[in-house]
């Protein structure tokens, strides 16, 4: 933590780190984010949602791996590992400005991943939707910041301004 911001960096090799809080019902959460990335190295700072019992996440995440345009990410894991990247946005598809505004929202059926450039309200746009059903099966317990490191040796970081829920 420094200057009320927090800070996840990685020296070396390949790490995962997932900062959560359980949560039950319809929710939105949202949090003001950068990802810094030098290249050659696989870099991912996003939101998740997991469900515990069943041991799956869902990670939603901006993505640089050092080549080309960051991109965001949707990926789907068993015990934070095995993921499966269903959907892949270029940054074509969505304008990528720092810092980032991301949003995760559950009705109790669907869960939405929404971003903004400047974290107003109305000014978040839907990037990605699934039922339920379609990976966790039931709603999520636990809700929160992911960041994952790839296997480079140069220290990058990704900074979490603040992380909160809305409803």
């Amino acid at each position: 933590l420094a200057s009320g911001s927090l800070i996840l960096t990685n020296t070396s090799g390949s790490n995962a780190l997932a900062l959560g809080q359980s949560i039950s019902g319809s929710f939105k959460v949202r949090m003001c984010c950068a990802l810094l990335a030098w290249a050659r190295n696989d870099r991912s700072l996003g939101l998740f949602a997991r469900y515990t019992a069943g041991a799956k996440e869902l990670r939603l995440m901006l993505n640089t791996s050092g080549v080309g345009a960051p991109r965001h990410l949707v990926a789907r894991s068993t015990n934070w590992a095995g993921s499966t990247f269903p959907y892949t946005f270029s940054v074509s598809d969505w304008r990528i400005s720092l810092p980032l505004y991301m949003e995760l929202e559950s009705d109790g059926t669907t869960i939405y991943w929404r971003i903004s450039n400047t974290g107003e309200s109305g000014t978040y746009v839907t990037i990605h939707s699934e039922t339920i059903a379609t990976h966790l099966g039931t709603a999520p317990d636990k809700v929160g910041i992911f960041y994952s490191t790839g296997t480079g040796t140069t220290g990058d970081c990704g900074v979490v301004e603040w992380f909160r829920r809305i409803s």
